[in-house]
């Protein structure tokens, strides 16, 4: 296994990009992506037991954040009251940065995102930004997208 695939990657080395439905990059600038891959278990409750001795699987849906800066084009590209319900589905890469070893190599892929919410934060002494939630229904680790392999050997 390579040694990429075994260090901590800091926070500054990686970038979000969000793609829309025709492949056009629309957001590739943030200071922040959470994301949880969320899977639904449903207890299987029995006469005559006390307890729960079984579960079974439900669906697996995912669910997550970005924060990133109040920039017109991004703010512009976002769904709105007029086109909500036709916006998406969106992609999203989690990427090594330009400028840092491995740039452009995938940590994971979102497929069939959604934008469910988008804020924005805004103070008198620093930059605004936009907070953005958003559901998926996919997550492909980087070695599991088409195509993409990480490097092999030592990368140090």
């Amino acid at each position: 296994m390579s040694e990429f695939l075994q260090r901590p990657h800091g926070g500054p080395g990686i970038q979000a990009i969000v793609y829309d439905a025709n492949g056009d990059k629309i957001l590739g600038r943030g200071s922040g992506f959470n994301w949880q891959d969320n899977f639904e278990y449903y207890p299987v409750p029995e006469w005559g037991v006390t307890g729960i001795n079984e579960y079974v699987a439900g669906k697996m849906t995912g669910s997550g954040n970005m924060n990133t800066f109040c920039i017109a084009s991004i703010n512009d590209a976002l769904p709105r009251r007029n086109n909500f319900v036709n916006a998406g589905p969106y992609m999203i890469q989690e990427v090594v940065a330009d400028g840092f070893q491995n740039a452009g190599t995938i940590i994971n892929q979102f497929n069939n995102v959604y934008i469910t919410a988008h804020g924005q934060n805004m103070n008198e002494t620093g930059l605004i930004t936009k907070n953005i939630t958003l559901l998926y229904s996919e997550r492909l680790p980087g070695e599991d997208v088409q195509g993409v392999s990480y490097p092999e050997g030592d990368d140090s």
